[in-house]
Parts: structure tokens; C-alpha cells; sequence
């Protein structure tokens, strides 16, 4: 079974496939938390004593344990943003805890407003034992899917084994998503895979990205290669430096590499990429050139040093180039040969340095057009400015190109919405273009009627995707009921914390959704429920394994703020 947009297995990274997804997590804010101590610090120095507490677990930024219980002082010296990545690693790194710090945060009540279903089931397989007494829960299973059980199992081999033969397992490769988290699981995978062809081919290379090992053996097993397509071969062994020699050292791979396949290839390690421009330089043009160079401006140096190499870079690879790396823009800029290669096209691209844009907005006997406006002012406030308050550039804007212009800067985005002339050229899509990356733009977008108005369900379910205060307004908003859909409902549901149980809570959104609780995607009381299943399996636990009591029962609990956020996903 699959759930909502992000059911599939963790794809394989990609510099050229780049997603900007970002799960929040509120904060405790400790002014309004009663439970803080009213006990002063010693008299420290503020920086000396954020030194201190830099040592602090990030499962002690919030949660049971929480640093503000000690002093209301804490708070405001405690990192203003912490990863859950950071969240995860803080409560298994030390052996000798064994995931206490995970308890500390499921048991406490307030972690399903701060967690995703996603991050609770990945918070929940720190502990071994929690989970393992989670996966003899009939009811708490019969709500979880392929993609939890991974969850689940991605930090500990000894879980993701007893995953993988436990009851929960319906098919095999539905759990193949482990073997990129635990070496041995992906060997076992691979095994099974050269007897019985079971896994698709992007299966692979996520194991293949994820260890060097398995890398090679696919590299060296030609039924394991001809299960890859040429693409995924370059991108995996892109990441290993030994994978990357292997493909350039095995003819049957070599003579098959194009430019972009080389660029790809070399894009993650300065020597892979040398090698390659000494070795099979020839073979690549402008445009591969600049892919070499995407990850490592040493990289883009070179090649800008290199005659040779420079004589091959036209126009589209320098304008690729400063996109990289904005910091070559005057150093191209002002070479008057590799100036010359430069189009109106390429120039839009050097609105990175304000100076420069400006100069280049002056330079005569120059075809401008909306798209190369907007793109070089999309960067800097002040360029944006020049471009909106001049007659000259504003009329050649259209709708789509102020979204452009827009989209990057929320103070040019918020001058193009509080002018009435320019407000009333932007259909729904490029609302989205310009509110998507800012909250406080978003929410202005949706307190203006008109704009409201050219909002369809896919534009709302892109305006609240990366914002949790979005996501409620649209929600509990009764003028957005008929535009919103189930698949918009699901997808905040997974992108955000609390959002299951404000779905719950509105009567008139449940016309819109059957609640059927055999459909994984629709089952936001199955999910409650498993919320406050896991915390009571928590507390019990750690009352059993350490013999303390987790706090005063009815003490008053934490005020979460989700204006303040301390933590956030990234």
C-alpha cells in the first residue's frame, strides 16, 4: 500500500533532480511553560554559556527533558534551529542509552503536534525494544504501511531484520528501501536479486548510492548491470570514487559514456573530475564542461584558467556556471573575451551581484524582454526595484515574469501584491511561484479576496505544502471547502505536524473525505490513534526499563507556538 505524495522509496540522489521539502516542528516555548524552573544561572557570560549548552542532546530541546525545565535562561540560549536529523542522531549515538532519548520525547503528550506521522515512526525505531513491543500491537500494525516499516527499521540492522521476517511482511521487495539504510540487508537483497530478478532497477542504485560495496558488485556482475539503466550507473557510482574508476576503467561501460554521462560521472570528486578532463576531455563540450563543475568551484576555476577547456565554454555554459557559483560573476563579467560570448539570454543570469545587474541594464542597443528582467532581478531587492519603478522595464513585464521576479525575494513579492496594477496580471499559478517559499507572503495572498479568488486546489495544496500556518488556514477556512480535495488533505496530513487531528476536528471538510479506515492515504484517526498508542507504549517503557516517574501526572504541559519554531526539518 501506498500513502499520499510521498509513498515511494527515498529516490536516488540527484544534483539534477533537486526537491526543497521542509517538515516543522513547533517549539516548546519555555516563557509560557509553567513547568520551567524559576531558578537563575550562575553569573556566566551569554556566550560562554551557549558554549555550554552547544553539549546539550538535541532531544533536550524539547520533550520531557526539556533544557527549560532547568532555567527559562535556557531557552533563550539554546540554538534557534536544530535539523530532526539531529533530533534522530542525538538519541542513538551513544550506545550506553540505547534510545532514551527517544523516550523522552514520545512519551511526553505533546509530540504529535510536534512530529509527522513520518518523523514519529522514525523517532520510534531509536529504541529497539519500543519498537519491537509496537510491532506486537495487532492494532497499531493494522494501520501502518511499507514505507513506516522502513522508517522503522533504518536505524538499526537488528530492527531491520526482524522486520523483514517478522508478520508485517506481506512482500518482500515492499521493504527493499532498508537495504539502503544497513549494508548486510542490501547484500541479502542483492543475493536474492541475482536468482530471482525481484527489484526494479531504481531499487538498485538507492543500495547501489548508499554503499560502495554493493556498488562494485553490480559494476562487476553483469547481470546486475544489465538490470541498471546506463543513467543510474553513472549517478551511483558518482558517489563512490572507486565506483566512479571502475566505470571509467571497464571498456563495456567507458565506450558508452556520453558528455553528460562524464560530467555526471566526475561532478562529486575533484579527482574523478581531473581524470576525466585528462582522459576524455575531448569528448566534452560547453554544456558538460559546466555539469563537471556544478558541485566544485575548483573545478569551475580550472576551467576558466585551462585555454584549452575556456575556448569551449559559449555563452549558455558561463551563464550555467554563475548559477553554480555566483562568486565567478565578475571574474567573467569582466574578461572582456568571455564577455563577448555572452548573449542577453546568458546576462539575465548575472543578477546575483547587484552592481553588475545594474550595469548591465544600462548597456545599449540591448533587446529586452519580460523573461530577461525578471531573471535578473530576481536576486536582489534593489535590482527589482529599479527594473518594477522604471516605465521603461515594468511595461515589458507580464504576469508570469513578476512571479519570476518575485518568487526568490518576499520584499519584492510583497511590492508586486501591494500594487494593484501589478497584483491584477497574476493568475493562480503564479501566486504560487510567489508565495510558496515565504509564509508571510502566502498568508497575504490568502487574506486578499481577489487573489483568493484564481486559487484552485493544486495552487492551495502548493501555497500549504511548506507551511504549517498555510496549511491550517486553508484548511479551516470555509471559503476554500469546495476547492479542497483529498489529495491536498493527505498531503498536508503527511507534510505537517497536528494537521491529522485539525482534519478530525473540522466537521466540514468530512464531505469531502469518507474516512475509510481501510484506505492507508484517508485513515487520519487510524494515525490518532497510533499518536497516542505509542505514547502510552513509551511511558510504560521507560517506567519499566529506568524506574522514574516521566513528571507530576496533570502538571501543566508545555504552550506550543508554532510562530516561534526552534526546530525544524530540513
Amino acid at each position: 500500500m501506498k500513502r499520499g505524495v510521498e509513498s515511494k522509496l527515498v529516490s536516488l540522489p540527484s544534483k539534477r533532480r533537486k526537491t526543497e521539502e521542509e517538515n516543522t516542528i513547533s517549539a516548546v516555548k519555555a516563557e509560557n511553560d509553567t513547568t520551567v524552573s524559576s531558578s537563575t544561572l550562575p553569573d556566566l557570560p551569554p556566550d560562554m554559556w551557549q558554549v555550554v549548552l552547544s553539549h546539550l542532546p538535541a532531544y533536550q530541546h524539547f520533550g520531557l527533558k526539556r533544557g527549560s525545565l532547568v532555567a527559562k535562561e535556557w531557552f533563550k540560549l539554546l540554538p534557534q534551529e536544530i535539523t530532526f536529523d539531529e533530533i534522530m542522531a542525538s538519541c542513538i549515538q551513544d550506545p550506553s542509552e540505547e534510545g532514551k532519548g527517544a523516550l523522552y520525547l514520545l512519551a511526553h503528550k505533546s509530540c504529535k503536534d510536534n512530529l509527522t506521522f513520518n518523523q514519529l515512526m522514525s523517532l520510534c525505531g531509536c529504541h529497539i525494544e519500543l519498537t519491537k513491543r509496537m510491532l506486537n500491537d495487532e492494532e497499531l500494525l493494522n494501520v501502518l504501511i511499507e514505507g513506516d516499516f522502513i522508517n522503522l527499521g533504518q536505524h538499526h540492522e537488528e530492527l531491520a531484520s526482524h522486520l523483514l521476517t517478522g508478520p508485517a511482511l506481506e512482500v518482500e521487495s515492499e521493504l527493499s528501501g532498508m537495504g539502503q539504510y544497513h549494508l548486510a540487508i542490501a547484500k541479502q537483497f542483492l543475493e536474492r536479486h541475482k536468482q530471482d530478478d525481484f527489484l526494479a532497477d531504481y531499487e538498485l542504485e538507492i543500495m547501489a548510492s548508499s554503499h560502495v560495496e554493493i556498488a562494485l558488485d553490480i559494476l562487476d556482475t553483469p547481470i546486475l548491470r544489465e538490470s541498471c539503466t546506463m543513467d543510474g550507473i553513472v549517478e551511483f557510482s558518482s558517489f563512490h570514487l572507486s565506483a566512479a574508476r571502475r566505470v571509467l576503467a571497464l571498456p563495456e561501460l567507458c565506450n558508452r559514456l556520453d558528455a553528460i554521462h562524464l560530467a555526471v560521472l566526475g561532478s562529486r570528486s575533484l579527482e574523478i573530475a581531473q581524470d576525466i578532463l585528462n582522459k576524455h576531455g575531448d569528448k566534452l563540450d560547453g554544456i558538460a564542461l559546466a555539469f563537471l563543475a556544478e558541485n566544485s568551484i575548483e573545478i569551475a576555476k580550472f576551467l576558466l584558467d585551462d585555454k584549452i577547456l575556456r575556448a569551449r565554454l559559449d555563452g549558455k555554459s558561463l551563464a550555467m556556471l554563475v548559477d553554480s557559483h555566483p562568486t565567478l560573476i565578475g571574474q567573467i563579467f569582466y574578461d572582456p573575451a568571455l564577455r563577448a560570448k555572452l548573449s542577453l539570454d546568458d546576462l539575465a543570469h548575472f543578477g546575483h551581484d547587484a552592481d553588475i545587474a545594474l550595469q548591465i541594464l544600462k548597456l545599449p542597443d540591448m533587446d529586452w524582454q519580460g523573461k530577461h528582467l525578471a531573471r535578473l532581478g530576481q536576486h536582489k531587492t534593489s535590482v527589482a526595484k529599479h527594473i518594477l519603478e522604471a516605465s521603461l522595464w515594468r511595461c515589458k513585464l507580464s504576469g508570469d515574469n513578476l512571479a519570476v521576479l518575485g518568487a526568490l525575494q518576499p520584499v519584492t513579492a510583497k511590492i508586486i501584491l501591494n500594487d494593484p496594477e501589478l497584483c491584477a496580471m497574476l493568475n493562480g499559478k503564479n501566486l504560487v511561484k510567489l508565495g510558496k517559499n515565504d509564509v508571510n507572503i502566502a498568508l497575504m495572498i490568502l487574506a486578499n479576496p481577489a487573489c483568493c479568488a484564481l486559487l484552485e486546489n493544486e495552487h492551495l495544496r502548493m501555497l500549504g505544502e511548506k507551511h504549517v500556518k498555510v496549511a491550517k488556514e486553508i484548511i479551516t477556512n470555509r471559503l476554500f471547502s469546495e476547492k479542497i480535495s483529498e489529495t491536498l488533505l493527505v498531503c498536508f496530513d503527511e507534510k505537517h505536524p497536528g494537521i491529522g487531528d485539525l482534519i478530525l476536528a473540522t466537521p466540514h471538510l468530512h464531505q469531502i473525505i469518507p474516512f475509510d479506515p481501510d484506505n492507508a492515504e484517508t485513515n487520519f484517526q487510524g494515525r490518532a490513534n497510533v499518536f497516542a498508542r505509542v505514547q502510552k507504549l513509551a511511558q510504560e517503557l521507560y517506567k519499566e526499563l529506568y524506574e522514574e516517574d516521566l513528571y507530576i501526572e496533570n502538571a501543566p504541559q508545555p504552550v506550543l507556538d508554532d510562530v516561534n519554531m526552534r526546530m525544524r526539518m530540513r
